[in-house]
């Protein structure tokens, strides 16, 4: 089982997910509760049950961090939102529709709150290849992106942060 990474609405609001089985797709899940809701921005735990011919039931589990509720203000995102070894996370950037510019900053930090990376933004995007700041792989784990910047219509200093999940 392989997940797509969350993609949001452009309204800033909701989004999909979609659920692949040996590479097809076998559901789009679009981020809402059974009454409906969006649910909120946390990490979930995706299980598929299959029963193949043999009889015996086959479970695959997967984690994604979905951010329904970017707001209309500030928004970033995480593509993959789950790292694996040799991804590059791409990151996107804005401040009230518009892209971050360089004097945005993303910091990544551990949940312990160790700084772990300052990147750098020119147009609304920037870069992690889940390297630490003395470019040594990270360990598997949880990870905050924390974008801080300025809205470019009234100054106002922003911020944003996502989760990220590392696995090795």
């Amino acid at each position: 089982m392989s997940l797509s990474s969350f993609q949001p609405n452009p309204s800033g609001l909701g989004g999909s997910i979609d659920i692949y089985l040996n590479g097809q797709l076998v559901a789009t899940w679009n981020v809402t509760d059974d009454s409906g809701n969006i649910v909120p921005n946390s990490f979930y735990h995706f299980v598929l049950e299959e029963h193949p011919a043999t009889g015996n039931s086959v479970l695959l589990e997967r984690d994604a961090f979905v951010a329904p509720n970017h707001g209309g203000a500030v928004s970033l995102s995480a593509l993959p939102n789950v790292g694996r070894p040799g991804d590059i996370l791409q990151f996107s950037a804005s401040f009230a529709g518009s892209p971050a510019d360089s004097q945005s900053k993303i910091k990544i930090y551990a949940v312990s709150g160790e700084l772990v990376r300052n990147l750098s933004i020119a147009n609304g995007v920037t870069s992690w290849d889940q390297a630490n700041a003395s470019s040594q792989k990270v360990a598997a784990g949880v990870y905050i992106a924390v974008l801080e910047g300025v809205n470019p219509s009234n100054g106002q200093k922003l911020r944003a942060a996502i989760q990220i999940l590392v696995i090795h």
